[in-house]
């Protein structure tokens, strides 16, 4: 059995989309931007941790590097 190939729309045609989507959900305002390494954000949460400033907010702190790069967690 062959698998479907399938085609993922355009950048435009997928912001559209989304913004169709939120506003149909009864959102007000969306944006939509790209998957990049948050470079300050991985600064910040480096320094805050080697502040203790972190308590108990595992998840953001846990592994700040994968909390700041979306190519970690998404395929």
């Amino acid at each position: 059995m062959k698998s479907a190939e399938v085609s993922s729309p355009d950048k435009e045609q997928y912001t559209r989309s989304l913004v169709d989507l939120a506003s149909r959900a009864g959102l007000h305002r969306v944006g939509v931007a790209r998957a990049e390494v948050l470079h300050r954000a991985r600064h910040a949460l480096d320094e805050r941790k080697s502040h203790g400033l972190h308590n108990e907010m595992q998840f953001t702190f846990r592994n700040p590097s994968r909390s700041t790069d979306p190519h970690k967690t998404m395929p």
